[in-house]
């Protein structure tokens, strides 16, 4: 791969049309070439093994580029190498059609069939060298990312006023990359974000009318951003109530995936949690108690609807204990496993959308928490059996979160969006998870534990020693990514987790030394 000292915007615009125009190269053609060269220079290069924590080399080969190819050039070029790493390691991709909700997921058929110099494509790669450029050595990528970015913006501001390509996917996946990209750059400076990208995707999807349907892309385009906006409302509690309703109405009658499903339940969930805000204001005395009730029904028919959603998700689904989990020797197992419980997924997507489930669901539990303690002063025997059973759901649900970690991610302490031979996860009989498991879990797929975590954090009356195992593991990510506190959520801990924390834990303490210690090891790297 290339290096360089530093990267002007002429060079950008030089560096961007010879990758681009090598995409067009004919892709046997490029894998022949490969091979002749690899050949030549195995046959004069002497076989080296590297050591346990090298980075794992990709191969040429994908399992999921049977039908699409992604676009590679012959010669190497930062952007040309993220855009490589963001198909192959950081899309989660899913063999269990009922799991899939992400918007990534479907962007690969949209760009292999994009033009070079199109909105999407620059888009893309905007959002790869981003993710690229995360590490201290490899700044100048972000750099680049940020100016594509820009020439991005500027493209799509003519697109959406084209009356052919306003009402194209491809449009439409630009704007939802470049909300991404917006993310991204928000918490990276522990931010919130506007959400502008969201309302003018909502915006196209309303534009579009017929043409949301005009092919199984187009409605799975549609249901992605529905999934896309309800995860907003929930990350930056009650944002865009009005976006979500109003997508809300245009996927009830469309055919649904079990995580879709999840998802117009979670839908409800978030207009009730903005509701509960207006009615539960914290200590004050202006709410009747028939408005109190009327969100406490709510939130036992929404856990209800929950309930029944997990009771209705295919067998396959099921998770199992892990047969075996090899922790480093030389590290407590504690700071991996929580009181040595692991369960085992059929992919990382549906551990996933478990984990939204469990989240959601916890949130409406503790509506219910709220109201019972609003309603203190006419306590009854149902009340007190609302309150009992939320307490003990909590406890079950931030537990299977906890168990879930293992499986998404291993031992994983630095690297960045790597992986590296030394990393371990837990396996199921005797097959240990496969290359695309690895790839994926070290790209960035940790993240999605940021959510579950940070929600089980504000569960009341856990198991003793739970939250700091657990802010253990939200620490590990941070550490594991070059991440700060407010990026994966560290700024909003509850008063009780942090009073938790402070207390004398020494699994804790160890592990906390250890993380300053690996992010030390990061940064020489």
């Amino acid at each position: 791969m290339s290096t360089y000292i530093s990267v002007t915007k002429k060079d950008l615009h030089v560096s961007s049309a010879l990758a681009r125009k090598e995409l067009a190269l004919d892709i046997a053609e490029k894998k022949r070439l490969i091979g002749k060269r690899n050949q030549t220079h195995e046959a004069s290069a002497p076989t080296k093994v590297p050591p346990p924590n090298a980075l794992t080399v990709r191969g040429e080969s994908h399992p999921f580029l049977t039908k699409d190819t992604i676009p590679r050039a012959l010669v190497e070029s930062p952007e040309q190498d993220a855009i490589y790493s963001f198909f192959t390691e950081f899309i989660l991709h899913t063999t269990h059609p009922d799991s899939q909700c992400g918007i990534f997921e479907h962007l690969l058929p949209l760009y292999t069939s994009a033009r070079h110099d199109s909105v999407l494509s620059l888009a893309a790669s905007a959002v790869a060298l981003v993710i690229s450029g995360g590490a201290p050595h490899r700044r100048p990528r972000f750099q680049m990312g940020r100016v594509l970015n820009g020439i991005a913006l500027k493209k799509v501001a003519l697109a959406i006023q084209d009356p052919i390509q306003s009402v194209q996917d491809q449009t439409l996946m630009a704007v939802l990359l470049l909300g991404f990209f917006d993310r991204l750059q928000h918490s990276a400076m522990g931010i919130k974000c506007t959400g502008a990208h969201e309302a003018g995707a909502v915006a196209l999807i309303k534009h579009r009318e017929e043409q949301n349907h005009q092919s199984e892309l187009s409605t799975k385009l549609l249901l992605a951003v529905h999934c896309q906006v309800v995860d907003t409302a929930f990350q930056y509690s009650g944002a865009n109530e009005k976006l979500m309703a109003e997508l809300t109405e245009l996927v009830l009658d469309l055919p649904q995936n079990t995580a879709n499903r999840l998802a117009v339940i979670s839908a409800n969930a978030a207009e009730l949690r903005r509701l509960a805000k207006t009615v539960l204001p914290s200590q004050s005395m202006l709410a009747s108690t028939n408005e109190i009730h009327r969100i406490l029904n709510i939130a036992l028919e929404i856990n209800s609807q929950f309930k029944k959603w997990a009771q209705s998700v295919p067998e396959n689904w099921a998770w199992h204990p892990a047969s075996g989990f090899d922790c480093p020797a030389d590290r407590p197992r504690e700071l991996f496993v929580y009181q040595d419980r692991i369960d085992f997924y059929s992919e990382p997507n549906m551990a996933k959308v478990w984990n939204s489930y469990r989240s959601r669901r916890m949130m409406i539990l503790f509506t219910v928490l709220d109201c019972v303690y609003e309603l203190g002063s006419s306590y009854n025997d149902i009340l007190a059996r609302y309150a009992r059973d939320s307490l003990q759901v909590t406890q079950e649900l931030v537990d299977d979160i906890c168990a879930s970690v293992p499986y998404i991610f291993g031992t994983k302490t630095y690297g960045g969006p790597g992986d590296r031979a030394c990393f371990e996860y837990p396996y199921y009989g005797t097959t240990k998870l496969s290359a695309e498991h690895r790839r994926a879990a070290a790209a960035l797929g940790a993240l999605s534990l940021s959510e579950p975590l940070n929600t089980s954090l504000s569960a009341v009356s856990l198991r003793k020693g739970q939250k700091k195992w657990i802010v253990g593991q939200i620490m590990r990510i941070g550490a594991s990514y070059h991440l700060k506190g407010p990026s994966i959520g560290l700024h909003n801990l509850p008063v009780d987790a942090l009073q938790d924390i402070q207390s004398d834990d020494s699994a804790f303490q160890n592990f906390s030394q250890f993380l300053e210690k690996m992010q030390v090891c990061t940064e020489s790297e």
